[in-house]
């Protein structure tokens, strides 16, 4: 086997950008995502251009400018005898429903084409399927149902198990908690991250929830109209910022981190 197929790979943003119609979406963004390094964020408001970066950082789109490469691969059109590889090594959990799998289709068969995988290029998920999806939160009853027999929240759920069969070097997750219900979605998240952690993976969590950016990442990268407008640990960035677009975001934590005033009956 290849050296390069026998350690975890990195993969690096160096001055990316995406334009769509002429127009400037995600402009001269760098991140690095090393397998031992501990999970960063991603944080912006809509239209920033956090989607963008994960499509390109996954090669489910393929930047205007600048470069992302996976090992000595691009993500988006790695050599023939990588694709394999880059596909079990590099894993995303996207914000909807994956749309390469189709409702029809049972989960178990689909976990078990992702095991598949993982035995083709050498790679071994340490858990059962049982394990696996207790991880998560789903029940073993879960491989015998079809995506749309199932919740957004239960398809959330499967996807990041998914992810996670194939061993991966980086995953990245965009929005994971959106349809997890509030009560459980730091206790699963922080359970699938401590897992990749423990297994040696880089992890990119992108998120509008900063409950889960502050609880799970070391640091974060701001973004705002496609740029980079702030790095590091989310507190400094709340404490000392220095762009408007964290002014706010400082601002709605003070706020809500303010006891609030009881209410007396009148009398």
């Amino acid at each position: 086997m290849a050296a390069e197929l026998t350690g975890r790979l990195s993969l690096r943003a160096e001055g990316v950008g995406r334009d769509y119609d002429g127009a400037p979406v995600l402009d001269g963004v760098d991140l690095a995502l090393t397998p031992g390094q501990a999970p960063v964020g991603v944080i912006g408001p809509s239209g920033s251009g956090k989607t963008t970066l994960v499509n390109l950082l996954m090669g489910w789109d393929v930047q205007t400018r600048g470069m992302v490469a996976f090992g000595a691969d691009s993500p988006y059109r790695p050599r023939r005898r990588m694709r394999h590889h880059v596909k079990a090594a590099l894993r995303g959990v996207h914000e909807e429903a994956d749309p390469a799998i189709g409702q029809l289709t049972p989960n178990g068969k689909v976990l078990a084409g992702a095991r598949r995988l993982a035995a083709r290029t050498s790679r071994t998920c340490p858990m059962d399927d049982a394990d696996l999806l207790a991880l998560v939160g789903l029940e073993l009853d879960a491989l015998d149902r079809i995506p749309r027999e199932t919740s957004f929240g239960e398809r959330q759920r499967f996807a990041i198990a998914l992810a996670l069969v194939t061993d991966p070097d980086v995953l990245i997750m965009d929005e994971p908690s959106t349809a997890l219900d509030p009560s459980t979605a730091m206790d699963v998240l922080g359970a699938v991250v401590a897992h990749a952690q423990e297994r040696g993976a880089a992890v990119l969590i992108v998120s509008h929830n900063l409950a889960v950016i502050d609880a799970l990442t070391s640091s974060v990268v701001a973004l705002y109209d496609g740029r980079e407008v702030g790095r590091g640990p989310l507190p400094d960035l709340l404490n000392h910022p220095t762009h408007p677009y964290l002014s706010d975001l400082a601002e709605i934590r003070a706020a809500e981190s303010r006891p609030r005033p009881v209410s007396r009956p009148v009398r």
